[in-house]
This record gives structure tokens, C-alpha cells and sequence, in this order.
């Protein structure tokens, strides 16, 4: 075994390892067994594969398909475990990190392709994101990838073999994430100027980029082939396109936020905010049920008709996004690794360790100096184009994943030529790199758009999502601890005294629970949900006459809320009120289909009728839905209803 094997094995296990620890470490925080958010919408995507052979909604990806398949491909074999993707995701993160080994040893030389390895194994984000139930971890490792490819073919660029796998690597890696073929163009032209400079046919080496094409074109066919036939539209990969660049240029756009002018209820587990605001707005505005593509394309042209409309303000919001997507500070979406980091000992010292405001400035500084070498433009021109594909959105830290490796190997040759100029008395050279390293330290640290105050104000979504965890993992103590840190942060933060409320009911602690909805009614009146919530918690109370008010006022607001529907249908079943609940149960189901409880419970309230025929019915509906759950019920359902004297 050569020593590159050796080295690139020894990367791989110790990467691994650390990815270990810090799943261990994770293991028994409040995120792990509780998906939320994203994370929740590709879960749910992946049962839908793996257990009902539902590929998407409408019959187009709304996003990359290939996280959902991985994840239902992981469910399928091995069950709903959520322990099983992210070990997966630790084996495919440390493959990174070899990638990255390899990737830096042939551009940069061995050692500093060594020390940027290193500094991947151990860096804080790359180890968090390999932990998450998001796209990152595969999305980072195939551009990883993909670029190793191309520096291969780059070696022997007359090989045209190795340029169409070079391009089926681009084709994967868009499957995760579109955004790198914002950067093809580039690696096409690139590829022409190496084949130009070794030599090359002009005929030859546009045929090689031709069978490059050619071969991510066929990996993303299937994705393509699926939306126009399960969808009946023609849509590349994914859907979101659209609304994603609306909400990055409009008015209201703050350039780091998904959030819409509108948030629209919903009545299923969990639906996409966005793609929920995007369809429903669409077609309340038209007047007609859109396709996903047409839905995409209003979107774009209200976004362009805002930038031909302010081109100034555009530019500065553009601009924004810029220095966005360099800034020290790691914005969050749905969690924020700082905040996460205090679940974990090892990412809280990395974090401090290894702050990503040291990297950028360095690694910016050596990938704008004059580039000696094809592989070094590649490299740097991976980085600017990448970014050229995520600014015209909005900007996430994990959004700009894919070039933090790339940066790291930048920043190790940034320190190796500085010391090696400081020893030949290169001073001029000296200043020249430190003078762009401290322009580019002014773009990263200095907080021009005030995003340190608005990062401690979203503090408190990171304190509601770490209750939620806990809320949904039974431990109720903790997660009302997290709710009230939140509602400190943000006084008037509805969702937060909501879900304490409920966590309160659930831990039995009824009259604390009353207390913080009566308080919610306070901060809203309207609040149809602090109604249902609160009736349920009066009806533990023993105070059933004010429990049934709040349930009316509560489905005057929302009549067609099947949660509200199903509870006052089950206070109405248990006073034997049989009449007045069958058409809440009926009117529950028309609005959630796939929800099985309000049917569970319509059957028994036939059954107690003695309505047999419709019981039937129902019984057959329930079965389509969860036949091991409706087994279960109606066995319960006839033991509770046998007669005493029967055996």
C-alpha cells in the first residue's frame, strides 16, 4: 500500500470517527428522533416513496429528488430509523474528505492536500450537516467528487471516456443540488482551454464536451421523464425554482429569510411553507389550477417585473447577498450549529476552534491572486460560480457548503506561500496577499446589514425548534424549559406559548396549560387554534360547558380545521351526542383524507348507533389508510362493546 492509499484511509477513519462522536454526542439532544421543518418535509417525502410508492404530491420533484431516495432507500431496507441515514451520511462525509485529499495533493502537492483534508475532517459545519437529515452531506461530497473527475480527465484530456463520467458525476450532483450547473458553462469552457493547450483537435475536444453533456443529460433524465409523466409537465429536476427567486427579489426581501408575505394553514403533518404560499397564492391570483412549471414561472416574472421596476434597489439587495454569503456568522435556517453546538461537546470547541470568519478571508485572498495552472482556475472558478448560483435566492450558511472544502485547501496554500515568502524576504509579495486578506477580513467580519442583531433575535426559533424535539420525544420538563426561554427572547411569540400550552396539557399540568392559552387569547383573540387547544384542556379540568363554547367560537374561525373538527367530535361521541358529531367526522375527513383518526372514530360512533351498513363503509375507508391501526381499533372498538354476559 502506497502512502497516498495510506493517508487517504487514515483521513477516512479518523473522519469518521470524529462523525461518530458527534452522532453520539447528538443522539440524546432533542433533535435527533424529532425531525422539524426541512428535515421533516424530506422525511415525510421518504416514507411516502418507501411505504405508499407516492414519489411526489402533484408528480413533480419539488426539490432534488435524490435526498427523498436515498432516505426512502435507507427506510425501506431497514426500517423508519433515523439512526440509519445519518451513519450512512458519516461514511459518505469521510469520502468527502478524501475527495478533498485528493483533490488538494493534485493541485496544491501532498502536504497541503493533507493538512486541508485535515482541517475537513474536524470542521464544525461539514460534521454538522453530515448529521442532519438534509441534502448537504451528498450535495458536497458529489461536487467533491465531480471536481476530482474533471481534474482526472484534465491529465489525459484527449480521453473522451473520462470527461462523459466527468459529467455524469454533474449530473448526480445536480440531482441533489441544481445549483452546480450554474457552473458547467465554466467547466465546459474550461475544458476547452485545457484541450486547447495540450494539444487537442478543436473537432475532438467539442466532441468531448458534447458526450460530457450527453451524460449528465441522461443521469437527470429519469428526474425529467418522471415529472412529465407522473406530472404532465415539463420540469428539468425541481419546481422551486421560481418561488425561491421571488422570495430573494421582492419588496420585503431581506436576501438570508424563505419567508413569504403569506403563511397559508395546513391541515396535513407538514407541508412545505413555501411551495404551500407559491401554489395557493398562484392560482387564488390567476383564478385556475396551475401546473408546477406555470406556478414557477408566475413567480419568476413577478420577481423580474420588481427588478426591471427597482434596478437600484435590486443591486444593493444583490450586493447584500454578496457580502451575505461570505459573512462570519453562520446564518440559520432551521436550526443554527451555533445553537446546536451546546448539544455536543465536540462541535461547541470546534465551533470556537475553527470559525469560518478565519477561513474565508485567507482562502479569498489566494483564490483572486494571479492562478498559475489550469486546476488552480478550476478550483477558484468552482468558487465564484458556485456563489454566482446562490445569491440570486437567498443566503443560508448551508447553502454555501460545496465551496467551504475548496476554500479550506485555499486558506492551508495561502498559509504555505506566506511562509515560504516570509523566508526569501518576499515582502512584497507579503503585502500584497495580507492586503486582500484584510479587504476580503472587512467583508466577513464587519456587520454592515445588522445581522448580529437579527441573528439574536432569531434566537428564539432556535429555542422553539429544540422544544419541539423535545415535546415530540416525551420530554415534556425540558421542552417547557426551551418555550420559556423563547417567549423571554420574543414576548409575543404565538407559536412558542401555543406549543407550551400543549406541552403543559400533555405533561397533565392542566391548569398551568390554561393559564398560557388564556394568555395567547390575550396576545390574539382570534387565535382559533388557542380555542380548540384551551377546550381540550378545560374538558380535563372538569369544566365542560366553557370547553364546548371555545370549540364553536374556535370552528367559526376555522371551519375546516379537521383537528378542531376531530377533538369536538370526540367530546360530542364521549357525552354520547352521536348526531351532532357525524357530520363534524364526515366534514373532517373531506378535508384530510389520509387522516385516519377522524375515521377511527366515526366507526365507533356507527357502532354504537348500531349503524352496520355505514360502519362497513367506514371500516373499508379506515383499512385504506392504515389497516394495522384499523385492526387494532375495531378489535378495541367490539371488546368495549360486547355485552357483559358474553364470554
Amino acid at each position: 500500500m502506497n502512502a497516498k492509499i495510506r493517508i487517504a484511509v487514515a483521513l477516512f477513519l479518523c473522519s469518521l470517527a470524529v462523525r461518530t462522536i458527534y452522532l453520539y454526542d447528538m443522539s440524546s439532544g432533542p433533535y435527533f428522533v424529532s425531525p422539524q421543518l426541512d428535515e421533516l418535509n424530506f422525511d415525510l417525502q421518504a416514507r411516502r416513496i418507501a411505504f405508499e410508492g407516492v414519489w411526489s404530491s402533484d408528480g413533480v420533484f419539488s426539490r432534488g429528488p435524490l435526498y427523498p431516495v436515498f432516505l426512502a432507500a435507507c427506510y425501506k431496507t431497514f426500517g423508519h430509523d433515523y439512526f440509519i441515514p445519518r451513519a450512512i451520511q458519516a461514511v459518505v462525509g469521510s469520502f468527502g474528505v478524501v475527495f478533498l485529499y485528493l483533490i488538494g495533493r493534485r493541485v496544491f502537492g501532498p502536504w497541503t492536500g493533507l493538512a486541508g483534508a485535515a482541517l475537513g475532517a474536524v470542521w464544525p459545519t461539514m460534521i454538522f450537516f453530515d448529521g442532519e437529515l438534509l441534502i448537504e452531506s451528498w450535495a458536497v461530497t458529489l461536487d467533491l467528487f465531480a471536481l476530482l473527475l474533471i481534474l482526472r480527465w484534465s491529465d489525459r484530456p484527449a480521453r473522451l471516456g473520462r470527461m462523459a463520467v466527468a459529467g455524469a458525476a454533474c449530473g448526480l450532483s445536480a440531482l441533489a443540488r441544481p445549483n452546480i450547473l450554474v457552473a458547467t458553462p465554466f467547466f465546459a469552457l474550461w475544458g476547452l482551454w485545457v484541450c486547447q493547450y495540450a494539444g487537442v483537435a478543436w473537432r475532438r475536444a467539442l466532441a468531448g464536451v458534447a458526450l460530457a453533456a450527453l451524460a449528465m443529460i441522461l443521469v437527470l433524465l429519469p428526474a425529467t421523464l418522471h415529472n412529465a409523466i407522473a406530472g404532465r409537465d415539463f420540469v428539468l429536476i425541481s419546481s422551486q425554482g421560481g418561488i425561491n427567486f421571488y422570495v430573494g427579489n421582492n419588496a420585503n426581501a431581506t436576501g438570508y429569510s424563505s419567508a413569504t408575505p403569506r403563511r397559508f394553514p395546513y391541515w396535513t403533518e407538514y407541508e412545505d411553507s413555501v411551495d404551500l404560499f407559491a401554489r395557493t397564492q398562484a392560482e387564488s391570483d390567476t383564478g385556475r389550477k396551475m401546473k408546477p412549471s406555470e406556478v414557477s414561472r408566475y413567480w419568476s416574472r413577478k420577481a423580474w417585473a420588481w427588478i426591471s421596476a427597482h434596478p437600484f434597489s435590486a443591486a444593493a439587495l444583490t450586493l447584500k447577498k454578496t457580502v451575505l454569503f461570505w459573512s462570519a456568522a453562520e446564518i440559520g435556517d432551521d436550526k443554527s450549529v451555533s445553537f446546536a453546538s451546546r448539544f455536543s461537546r465536540l462541535l461547541g470547541v470546534l465551533v470556537w476552534v475553527l470559525p469560518f470568519g478565519v477561513v474565508a478571508p485567507l482562502g479569498l485572498a489566494q483564490a483572486v491572486r494571479r492562478r498559475r495552472g489550469a486546476p488552480k482556475v478550476l478550483l477558484a472558478g468552482f468558487i465564484w460560480f458556485y456563489m454566482l448560483s446562490v445569491i440570486p435566492f437567498f443566503v443560508y450558511s448551508r447553502y454555501r457548503m460545496p465551496v467551504v472544502p475548496i476554500l479550506l485547501l485555499f486558506t492551508v496554500r495561502f498559509v504555505v506561500e506566506a511562509w515560504r515568502a516570509t523566508a526569501r524576504g518576499e515582502w512584497k509579495a507579503l503585502k500584497l496577499a495580507f492586503g486582500l486578506a484584510t479587504g476580503f477580513a472587512v467583508i466577513v467580519w464587519v456587520d454592515f446589514y445588522g445581522l448580529h442583531r437579527t441573528m439574536q433575535e432569531r434566537e428564539a426559533n432556535d429555542y422553539w425548534i429544540a422544544a419541539n424535539g423535545y415535546m415530540l420525544s416525551g420530554r415534556y420538563d425540558q421542552a417547557a424549559d426551551f418555550y420559556q426561554e423563547a417567549i423571554a427572547r420574543r414576548p409575543t411569540y404565538t407559536e412558542a406559548w401555543l406549543n407550551l400550552g400543549k406541552t403543559l396539557c400533555l405533561a397533565k399540568r392542566f391548569p398551568e396549560a390554561d393559564h398560557v392559552f388564556s394568555k395567547v387569547l390575550e396576545l390574539d383573540p382570534e387565535n382559533a387554534r388557542a380555542m380548540s387547544n384551551r377546550a381540550l384542556c378545560l374538558v380535563s379540568m372538569g369544566r365542560a360547558e366553557e370547553a364546548e363554547t371555545l370549540w364553536r367560537k374556535s370552528l367559526e374561525a376555522e371551519p375546516h380545521n379537521p383537528i378542531a373538527l376531530t377533538e369536538f367530535a370526540q367530546f360530542l361521541v364521549d357525552a354520547e351526542r352521536y348526531d351532532e358529531a357525524r357530520p363534524l367526522l364526515e366534514r373532517a375527513h373531506i378535508v384530510d383524507s389520509d387522516n385516519i383518526e377522524p375515521v377511527l372514530l366515526l366507526v365507533r360512533l356507527l357502532e354504537a348507533t348500531g349503524d352496520q351498513n355505514a360502519a362497513r363503509v367506514w371500516t373499508d375507508i379506515a383499512q385504506k389508510i392504515d389497516p394495522e391501526k384499523t385492526a387494532k381499533e375495531l378489535a378495541r372498538i367490539r371488546t368495549d362493546t360486547k355485552p357483559a354476559d358474553q364470554p
